[in-house]
């Protein structure tokens, strides 16, 4: 069983996604990842995410995400950690349920902002980088990451340890 986790900027896909797949023996796949190879495979020039989005832009980078996830259809037991934005295209959002069980990893926006403090601000809080705006942002998406979520996980206040024992225990994983 493969899960992949969505959620906001800086809900800890990355850091959950790590330790759920080390906990359930399983490989963890970081869709950023997975962009900047097919870009760097298509261009030879190696850049990370926000770089290839500041430089082809959204629809073009929409591309790459769904011809990233095309290519994850055939791959089995693994952890998928998502971009913020990736579920919002209707194409992905079909390609993330086909994927696996989908896991919507939602912290409050106090918590999102404080977190990107730590690793800096994606391209679109650049032009208004307020808790307000952010808020606003994350109002937008909350509905369309709920609607998609096999499970919703509050993680605002959790280790990622407690996350994972969430989640692993919602799908009732035998686990080492």
């Amino acid at each position: 069983m493969n899960i992949v986790l969505i959620g906001f900027t800086s809900c800890g896909k990355s850091a959950t996604g790590k330790a759920l797949a080390d906990r359930l023996d399983h490989a963890f796949v970081d869709l950023d990842t997975c962009i900047e190879t097919l870009h760097t495979q298509a261009t030879g020039r190696h850049m990370a995410c926000r770089e290839i989005f500041d430089e082809v832009g959204e629809e073009s980078f929409e591309q790459l995400e769904t011809q990233a996830l095309d290519e994850l259809d055939r791959r089995a037991h693994f952890v998928l950690s998502t971009g913020g934005r990736t579920p919002l295209a209707p194409q992905n959002r079909t390609h993330l349920k086909a994927i696996g069980s989908v896991v919507y990893l939602r912290a409050d926006t106090e918590t999102i902002y404080v977190r990107m403090g730590g690793k800096g601000l994606p391209v679109y809080m650049r032009g208004d980088p307020t808790l307000q705006n952010l808020t606003m942002i994350w109002q937008e998406r909350d509905p369309v990451y709920r609607e998609m979520a096999d499970l919703i996980v509050d993680n605002s206040e959790l280790a990622v340890d407690e996350t994972v024992d969430r989640i692993v225990d919602h799908f009732h994983f035998e686990t080492q």
